[in-house]
């Protein structure tokens, strides 16, 4: 079905209702683009399966469009570094500040290796030469994490109307032999408890164990953000921190919690007190984790450096880092057998696949269920 507009002018777009594979109905504009000599064509659902539906939907757009008389642009002659960085309060606004660095270092590298081009122009001959050449600077896990990010990148020029294929949908990552996720055993964990004398640093330690929480989740926790008549602790978002995902979260403040926060807020572990003691001895703006004499909380790469610094005299593994105290919270949590739904909802990670891959179960309980 052919619907043109009534505009004289020869970019007038045209119409045309269409049925996809998906059962779902699109209108689709086509505009010829007089620079190029071709059409320029996008689609648009129409959000349902019913064609009587649709052609309400479909006349309704078409009205509203003759009516704007607005132009669609469908792509844009703009190079990667332009596009990058046109969507930055887009990406600020929506994604964490470590992952926007993420972002901006994954386009200097590919713009670095594979030329500054209009999006379109780019190949998937140029992504390979650039694995090729990334290759020889990263491991395998970085490189596959500069494709993730550009990819999404490359989503959302397509989303934006820049592009109408995003070429990195056709490139495969690099395969990866299985690992383990790297935690610290009982031994491990005593050993490190037990020769930590930093007081600040041994209370965070404590701290991440305990609540599988994030060093940088952690760093910004304030004593207002402590609830004890309902059992929580909640981590929100503020102007000079934000959460990985950029959601507020609740966790739940386990009797572990409890006492650790006791000693350091009062220096007794067994107080019962609530958050309206604790108001009326700290201000709710008080961070729990605080430099000597300082308002403003640790910054995270003194504490994780200090914590590798241990880690190093205690001669462990290198591989062991400040955030395998939140893997260790989470394996510990699946080997004593508790559900992996309820493990997600207790570190709130966004997606079960996350969670998933801590089910490595442990070599001794297999033993005891082989045994049996």
């Amino acid at each position: 079905m052919d619907y043109s507009s009534n505009n004289t002018v020869t970019n007038s777009p045209k119409f045309y209702l269409s049925k996809h594979k998906n059962l779902w109905y699109y209108v689709t504009i086509s505009i010829y683009d007089n620079k190029t000599k071709k059409n320029r064509v996008n689609c648009k659902s129409l959000k349902t399966k019913h064609k009587r539906t649709a052609l309400q939907h479909f006349n309704k757009y078409v009205n509203g469009y003759n009516d704007s008389n607005n132009e669609i642009v469908i792509s844009k002659n703009i190079t990667l570094p332009e596009f990058y960085k046109e969507i930055t309060n887009y990406l600020n606004t929506n994604l964490a500040k470590g992952t926007v660095k993420i972002y901006r270092i994954a386009v200097n590298n590919f713009v670095r290796i594979a030329g500054i081009k209009h999006l379109k122009l780019y190949s998937i001959a140029d992504v390979e030469n650039y694995k090729t050449a990334r290759l020889n600077e990263v491991t395998k896990d970085t490189l596959n994490i500069d494709l993730s990010t550009l990819k999404a990148l490359f989503n959302l020029s397509v989303k934006l109307n820049y592009l109408n294929k995003n070429i990195f949908c056709g490139v495969k990552k690099m395969q990866i032999e299985e690992t383990n996720i790297k935690v610290f055993n009982e031994n491990e964990i005593k050993l490190l408890l037990n020769n930590i004398k930093d007081e600040s640093l041994l209370n965070i330690t404590k701290f991440a164990l305990y609540s599988g929480l994030r060093i940088n989740e952690i760093l910004h926790l304030q004593v207002g953000n402590i609830n004890y008549n309902a059992d929580t602790i909640s981590i929100e978002n503020k102007n000079n921190f934000t959460t990985k995902n950029k959601r507020n979260k609740i966790i739940i403040l386990n009797d572990k919690l409890k006492n650790l926060l006791n000693r350091m807020l009062y220096n007794d572990a067994n107080n019962k007190s609530n958050v309206f003691t604790i108001s009326s001895i700290h201000p709710l703006e008080k961070y729990l984790f605080t430099p000597e004499n300082r308002q403003h909380p640790f910054c995270k790469n003194y504490i994780t450096h200090k914590f590798k610094r241990e880690l190093r005299k205690l001669n462990f593994s290198e591989y062991l880092h400040f955030h395998s105290l939140r893997h260790t919270y989470v394996s510990q949590l699946i080997n004593k057998g508790i559900s992996v739904n309820i493990v997600k909802e207790l570190v709130q990670h966004q997606n079960i696949a996350t969670t998933m891959k801590y089910v490595h179960i442990d070599t001794n309980i297999l033993k005891k269920y082989a045994n049996m």
